[in-house]
């Protein structure tokens, strides 16, 4: 079945709908900056951010979510987006750096 992945605001919800108008799942997210599928189509990788108060200054978060049930498996406030391509995401969160394949 197809599906569509919806993304709402100012509530910050997100929804993965079925072309049949059944809600397969939904979770409560920060305003999306981007979204792609990555593992194989199982998981994906929502690039957030909170409501810009300050545009200097702001929170920005990863989301890794498990595609088929909305299950937040990681999330990462990072400090800084290093890169974000077609095919590679690069994040910096503390002293650690995070690299995710896109598919």
């Amino acid at each position: 079945m197809e599906k569509v992945l919806i993304s709402t605001f100012p509530t910050n919800k997100i929804f993965l709908v079925g072309l049949d108008n059944n809600i397969v799942w939904d979770q409560n997210c920060n305003t999306i900056v981007n979204c792609h599928l990555i593992h194989d189509n199982k998981d994906l990788l929502i690039h957030s951010r909170d409501k810009i108060v300050d545009p200097e200054k702001y929170e920005q978060f990863i989301d890794l979510i498990d595609y088929s049930s909305g299950f937040i498996k990681t999330k990462i406030i990072c400090n800084k987006i290093l890169l974000f391509n077609s095919t590679v995401f690069i994040i910096k969160s503390g002293g650690s750096y995070y690299e995710y394949k896109v598919l």
